[in-house]
C-alpha cells in the first residue's frame, strides 16, 4: 500500500537534510522531496496524510540496554520468581537445552508492558547486552511468540556464554521475527557511580578500582572476536580500563592484517584523555556515553572524582576529534531519547549543576549521534537511521517543532506518534 506523508518538517538525517514530504510503498520509503514533488506521485489508491507542519524524525534506538535484567528485578520484587533459584540456573554454564525457560509468561507480560513504553518514546530498535543462555532463550521464545514489535539485537557475554553464539550462528546479523544476534560483550571493570570503575587517579577516598582481565586474556578475547568477524562491545567505565583496551586492541590487530574491525565500541566510557582519543581514532573504535548518569545524579554524587567531574563524558571532544560517538540508553529503561538530547545540549544534573560546559553539543550533532550513529553501530544503517529512499518507514512525530535556531522547551517536548514501516504503532 502506498502512503504519502506531506506538509511536514522532516529531519531526514541524510544528505537531503530537511524535506516536506515522503512516499512509502509496502513499508519502505521510495521518495522524499517537496510537497509538490511527492504529491505528484499519488495514485487513486494512495493514502494521503497531512502532517500539518509537525516535526518528523527517524525512529529512535535504545542502545546497550539490559532489559532482561530490568524485567527480572521487577519479578523478584513482586515475589514471582526466586532470586536464589536464578543464581543456580545461571551458574550452570553448559551448552545445549535451549527449549526450557521457566515462568516465560510472567517475563513475557513484563516485556510487553515495557515494549509499549518504548514505542511511546519513539524507540523501535533495542540493543541488549550481556546475554547468557537463559536471556538468549527468552528473546528467542519471545521472537517465536510473534509478539515482538520492536527489533532486538542481542550481544552475547563472551566470557561466560560464548557457546550461545557458537550454537546459534544462524541468528547472527539476520532478523527472525524481529530478533537477531549482533556480536559479543565484555566487562573490563565496574561502575563509576558505584566506585568500582578502574581509574588512573584515585577516587577522593584513595581507591582506584580494578580491572577484570590480564592483558593476555583480553588480547585473546579481542582476537577471537576479530577472527569470527563479530562486533565487540567493551564496558570500560574508568580511564584505566580504556587505556588497557586500547593497548591490547592495538597489539591484537597489529599481529595480523585486519580488513574490517567490525565496529568495536567502548561503552559506559566516563573519563578519557586526548592521548587515548587519538589512538581510538587510528584504530576506528567508537565511544558510547551514558548521559543519563549526568542528569540523574546530583552534584554531591560527582564529588567522588573531584575536579575531573568537569571532564566527565567528553562527548564533544571525541566528536570533534573524529571519533564515532553513540549515546547509551542505560539499564533502567527510564531514559527518554528527548531527554538524552536535552542533556547533550545542557549537560545539567538534576540539581542544575553544569558538568562539562565545554562538552555541550549542538542540536544537529546530538541528533546525528542519537539516531544515525546508533543505526550504524548495530549494523542496521542500510535500512534504518534516516528518512530517505530505500530505508524502512520508521519515524516519530513530535508534538512541537524543533530546530537549531529555536529555543527548545524540552519540558514540553515529547513523541506524539511512532510509525514502523509506515504504520502507526503508538
Amino acid at each position: 500500500m502506498q502512503k504519502i506523508f506531506y506538509n511536514a518538517n522532516v529531519h531526514t538525517l541524510s544528505e537531503s537534510k530537511k524535506v516536506e514530504a515522503f512516499l512509502i510503498n509496502n513499508g519502505s520509503i521510495v521518495f522524499v522531496g517537496t510537497n509538490k514533488e511527492v504529491l505528484a506521485m499519488k495514485t487513486k489508491d494512495t493514502k494521503i496524510v497531512d502532517m500539518k507542519n509537525q516535526t518528523i524524525l527517524p525512529a529512535f534506538f535504545a542502545m546497550f540496554t539490559q532489559v532482561f535484567q530490568v524485567i527480572e528485578n521487577s519479578l523478584i520484587e513482586k515475589n514471582i520468581i526466586d532470586k536464589n533459584q536464578i543464581s543456580v540456573i545461571d551458574n550452570d554454564k553448559e551448552d545445549g537445552d535451549y527449549d526450557k525457560f521457566e515462568n516465560f509468561e510472567a517475563y513475557l507480560n513484563e516485556f510487553l508492558i515495557l515494549q509499549e513504553n518504548l514505542l511511546k518514546l519513539g524507540i523501535t530498535t533495542l540493543t541488549e547486552i550481556n546475554l547468557n543462555k537463559r536471556s538468549f532463550v527468552f528473546f528467542e521464545k519471545l521472537s517465536e511468540s510473534e509478539k515482538l514489535k520492536i527489533d532486538v539485537v542481542g550481544y552475547i557475554d563472551i566470557k561466560n556464554a560464548k557457546f550461545v553464539m557458537d550454537d546459534n550462528c544462524k541468528s547472527f546479523r539476520k532478523y527472525t521475527n524481529h530478533f537477531r544476534l549482533g556480536g559479543y560483550y565484555i566487562e573490563l571493570d565496574g561502575d563509576l557511580t558505584k566506585k568500582t570503575a578502574w581509574l588512573k587517579k584515585p577516587y577522593n577516598h584513595g581507591y582506584v578500582g580494578y580491572g577484570n582481565y590480564f592483558d593476555e586474556q583480553l588480547k585473546f578475547i579481542i582476537k577471537s572476536a576479530i577472527d569470527e568477524k563479530k562486533q565487540l562491545l567493551v564496558h570500560a567505565s574508568g580511564d584505566m580500563s580504556v587505556t588497557q583496551f586500547v593497548r591490547c586492541y592495538s597489539e591484537a590487530v597489529n599481529s595480523d592484517e585486519v580488513e574490517d574491525n567490525y565496529r568495536p565500541v567502548i561503552i559506559s566510557c566516563n573519563l578519557i584523555g586526548n592521548k587515548e582519543i587519538e589512538y581510538l581514532k587510528q584504530l576506528k573504535i567508537a565511544l558510547s556515553f551514558n548521559l543519563d548518569e549526568i542528569r540523574e545524579n546530583d552534584k554531591k554524587h560527582w564529588k567522588i572524582i573531584g575536579l575531573r567531574k568537569y571532564n566527565l563524558k567528553p562527548v564533544k571532544l571525541a566528536y570533534e576529534k573524529g571519533i564515532d560517538v553513540i549515546f547509551q540508553s542505560g539499564n533502567s529503561m527510564k531514559v527518554n531519547p528527548i531527554k538524552i538530547i536535552q542533556t547533550a545540549l545542557q549537560r545539567k544534573t538534576k540539581d542544575e549543576l553544569v558538568l562539562g560546559k565545554k562538552h555541550k553539543l549542538t542540536f544537529s550533532n546530538a541528533l546525528e549521534i542519537l539516531i544515525l550513529n546508533s543505526s550504524i553501530y548495530c549494523f542496521d544503517d542500510s535500512y534504518k537511521g534516516s528518512i530517505e529512499s530505500g530505508k524502512q518507514g520508521n519515524f516519530v512525530v513530535l508534538n512541537h517543532s524543533i530546530d537549531d535556531d529555536l529555543d527548545i522547551n524540552f519540558d514540553e517536548l515529547s513523541v506524539l506518534e511512532t510509525y514502523i514501516c509506515g504504520e502507526k504503532v503508538k
